[in-house]
């Protein structure tokens, strides 16, 4: 078999609508990643990133950013296709370039993390926030930013992938706060679970959370959330006499044993910390 047709070959197998087909293709190429890639085979493994199957997105991504090491035009090539291609495509050669190193995953590649944390996978919602720490790292206030546009506005799914984002980069300022304030108001259940997840890691603003998560915890509507914000209260630690007064009365809750069981456990919390304080 000639060089060309063997180029041919792996072509054609890229392109084919058989994901095995496809896989077997990628593992020859990331095999031996240092081989020049023809333009075909370089135009056929980035298509894959758009690929129905998730299997062949990720060895695709896995494989193209072996490649990249030997062969810095398919860098450029992910990064057009983080400008020009279709979400699934944006998203998964901001993956590829993560995997590269070098720098290769720069803020040009936030929106695309933006765009994917309201994806419908989960999988990929979490792969993206987990990119955006790393951005998060070394774009402080462009990415900041981002998240707390999305967390005060966006679809839910992007909206609470936002706020643990926030969470997780921990920044404790009065703009994350009225993000999670906010949020504690959703219609939709998970974005006020997110809020909560904020709500307890901000040591700065104590009284205002606690003032919050004692509200959710009388008000909302839906049993894991008021033991999510009995929960939360017992992290923030606040032993004001309305937050004691709300544990209270939820560890007295005869109905509902799991709310009752958090509230105590916060109660017992806030106790010893403030053993611990004095």
């Amino acid at each position: 078999m000639t060089i060309t047709s063997h180029r041919d070959e792996i072509a054609a197998a890229l392109n084919s609508t058989s994901s095995a087909a496809q896989l077997e293709a990628i593992a020859r190429i990331a095999a031996n990643p240092a081989a020049p890639l023809a333009e075909a085979v370089r135009d056929a493994i980035l298509r894959c990133l758009g690929a129905e199957s998730k299997s062949v997105r990720r060895r695709a991504a896995e494989a193209a950013a072996r490649a990249a090491q030997h062969d810095r035009r398919l860098i450029a090539r992910l990064h057009a296709l983080i400008d020009n291609g279709t979400p699934r495509e944006r998203f998964c050669a901001a993956y590829a370039l993560s995997l590269c190193g070098g720098g290769a995953l720069d803020l040009r590649a936030a929106a695309a993390l933006f765009e994917a944390l309201g994806d419908a996978d989960g999988d990929v919602r979490w792969a993206a926030h987990d990119l955006l720490m790393r951005l998060g790292a070394e774009y402080p206030p462009q990415i900041r930013a981002g998240l707390l546009a999305i967390a005060e506005s966006g679809a839910p799914d992007a909206r609470k992938m936002a706020l643990y984002c926030l969470r997780d980069l921990a920044p404790d300022g009065p703009d994350v706060l009225r993000a999670a304030l906010s949020a504690g108001g959703a219609a939709n259940t998970h974005v006020r679970l997110a809020s909560l997840a904020i709500l307890a890691r901000l040591p700065a603003f104590r009284a205002d959370a606690s003032e919050a998560a004692a509200r959710m915890l009388e008000r909302d509507p839906v049993p894991g959330v008021r033991r999510a914000a009995a929960a939360a209260l017992g992290l923030i630690g606040e032993g004001s006499p309305g937050v004691l007064e709300s544990l209270g009365r939820a560890a007295r809750d005869e109905l509902d044993s799991a709310l009752s069981r958090a509230a105590r456990a916060a109660l017992i919390r806030i106790a010893q910390g403030q053993a611990g304080r004095k």
